[in-house]
C-alpha cells in the first residue's frame, strides 16, 4: 500500500511556485523518473517555465537520498535495496505503489491549478533493473487513468560498453511500453559521440539536451 505525505505546507509551496510562473495553453502538472539515471537527470531539470512537479520514483532509496533535495516527491519502490538488473523485480516494486501513481497526478493537478493534465511527462533509464521494469507498467497505468492525457515518455538507453545484456533488457522494455504510447529514446552512445565526450565521462542531464 503506497503512503504519500504530500502536506499541505509542500501543496502551498508549490501552488505559490506556480501562481508565479507563465500559464501556458498545455497544463504540463507533473514530471515523473523511473531509475537511478533519470532521477539524476530529473533533479537537474529546472521546471520553473511549465510549474510542474518533480516526482522521482526508484527501487534504491540510496539513490533517491542523492537527489531529495532536487525533487519534490521521492517514492521509493519496494524494499529499498535496489532491484538488482532484474526488470522482473523492477516490476514487482513498481507494482508496489502503482494503486498510488493516478493519486499523484490528481494531487499534482490541484497544486496545480487543473482539472486534468494534457501532457504527463516520464524520464526513465533502461537496461538494468528497476527503470526497465517499472517503464510498461507506469505508462500502462497513466494510460488508463488520464486516456485523455499526451504521455510525453524519453528514455535513456544504455552506452554499449556496458554490454549486449543490458541494450537487451532496455529494448525489451521499449518493445513493451510502445504497446500503450509513443517512446521517445534518447542514445547514450549518440549523445557521447554527438558531444565528442568519451562515453564513460559524460553526465547524464547533457544526453537530454542533445
Amino acid at each position: 500500500m503506497l503512503i504519500l505525505d504530500v502536506r499541505s505546507a509542500i501543496l502551498d509551496r508549490l501552488r505559490r511556485r506556480i501562481k508565479e510562473e507563465v500559464k501556458h495553453l498545455l497544463t504540463i502538472p507533473i514530471i515523473f523518473s523511473l531509475g537511478s539515471g533519470a532521477g539524476r537527470v530529473l533533479a537537474k531539470i529546472n521546471v520553473s517555465r511549465i510549474g510542474a512537479i518533480k516526482v522521482a520514483m526508484n527501487s534504491s532509496k540510496r539513490d533517491l537520498i542523492q537527489i531529495d533535495e532536487e525533487v519534490d516527491v521521492p517514492i521509493l519502490c519496494g524494499d529499498g535495496g535496489g532491484s538488482g538488473m532484474r526488470p522482473e523485480k523492477g516490476r514487482e516494486d513498481y507494482l508496489e505503489v502503482a494503486e498510488g501513481v493516478p493519486f499523484i497526478i490528481e494531487k499534482a493537478c490541484e497544486a496545480y491549478g487543473c482539472d486534468e493534465p494534457d501532457v504527463i511527462v516520464t524520464i526513465a533509464s533502461v537496461g538494468h533493473g528497476f527503470g526497465s521494469g517499472s517503464l510498461p507498467e507506469h505508462v500502462k497505468v497513466v494510460k488508463e487513468s488520464y486516456p485523455n492525457a499526451a504521455q510525453l515518455v524519453f528514455v535513456i538507453t544504455p552506452f554499449y560498453f556496458e554490454g549486449e545484456t543490458p541494450l537487451v533488457r532496455a529494448y525489451t522494455s521499449l518493445k513493451e511500453a510502445v504497446k500503450y504510447t509513443t517512446v521517445f529514446p534518447l542514445s547514450n552512445q549518440i549523445a557521447s559521440m554527438k558531444l565528442g565526450i568519451d562515453p564513460q565521462r559524460i553526465k547524464l542531464d547533457d544526453v537530454l539536451y542533445v
